[in-house]
């Protein structure tokens, strides 16, 4: 082939990747914009309205902690510990998910867990319960080892993320949170499904 033909090949070929990662950034930043059109924080007046002692901040630490510690009490097959974090449904729900690990001699290891985003984003009565709704994005190490610690899935090394709604009810007595229901964000689709039916 020509040399002039393979400049103008490559050229060419550079012109597109240009393009492309022009497209792919705009995307990304639209992506980000509609995030946050999507998911508000309450106020805090509206929070207090329901729970006076709290503020919007100082409850999202409280759902990051929960966050962890779920995971936590999973990694150490602490059921007991587990049961102060979420309701009976879930509860059986990650119970079930850490025995079918356990059961094959594998172990699903999380850590290094960070905010990427948390929005507290309705908060409302249903069955004279205070109810929350909350966005979470938490980046973390997610991976399962066999008998052996051999890795089978995953990485040790480098993070994921982990997108979800998550409803909290609150237990007034004791003053504390309890997860009673989680949706997995996939994809865009089911973005914005879930962002139909709960808002």
């Amino acid at each position: 082939m020509r040399p002039e033909i393979l400049i103008i090949i490559f050229i060419g070929i550079i012109i597109i990747t240009l393009i492309a990662k022009k497209y792919w950034k705009k995307e990304e930043i639209l992506d980000q914009k509609n995030k946050k059109k999507v998911f508000e924080d309450i106020t805090d007046r509206e929070l207090q309205e329901y729970i006076p002692s709290m503020n919007v901040e100082s409850l999202k630490d409280i759902i990051f902690q929960n966050y962890v510690n779920i995971k936590n009490a999973l990694l150490e097959y602490d059921y007991e510990k587990l049961r102060n974090f979420c309701t009976d449904d879930i509860y059986n729900y990650y119970v079930a998910q850490a025995e079918s690990y356990r059961n094959k001699s594998e172990k699903n290891i999380t850590k290094n867990y960070k905010i990427d985003n948390i929005f507290i984003t309705r908060i409302f009565v249903e069955d004279n319960i205070v109810k929350l709704m909350t966005y979470l994005n938490i980046s973390l190490v997610d991976y399962v080892v066999d008998s052996n610690n051999n890795i089978i899935s995953g990485s040790n090394v480098y993070s994921i993320n982990d997108e979800h709604i998550e409803v909290f009810c609150y237990c007034e007595k004791a003053n504390r949170f309890v997860l009673s229901e989680i949706k997995q964000i996939d994809n865009k689709e089911i973005w914005w499904g879930y962002y139909e039916e709960f808002f």
